[in-house]
């Protein structure tokens, strides 16, 4: 047996600005239990490693590191009409 859902009236539909507002209002009530869940995913997804959660901070930090040295060293970036 399948169950159709009937489109949602004009009445019921939210605007762009106040759907925002809504989730916002929705993360500011449960802020607790946002940090939480988010504070979990963080040590589960690094508990494996060595260095634990210090790769979240690490690793876009080597990235950077890398980006610089390839494209600021090795492959350097000149713009034509600039003096450097």
């Amino acid at each position: 047996m399948s169950t159709q859902h009937a489109p949602p009236s004009e009445s019921n539909r939210l605007g762009p600005s106040r759907a925002t507002g809504l989730v916002l209002a929705l993360a500011t009530r449960h802020r607790e239990l946002l940090v939480e869940l988010t504070l979990r995913e963080i040590r589960e997804r690094y508990a494996a490693s060595v260095l634990g959660s210090g790769w979240a901070v690490i690793a876009p930090l080597l990235t950077m590191g890398v980006y610089v040295l390839l494209f600021g060293v090795v492959f350097p970036t000149r713009v034509p009409g600039s003096d450097t």
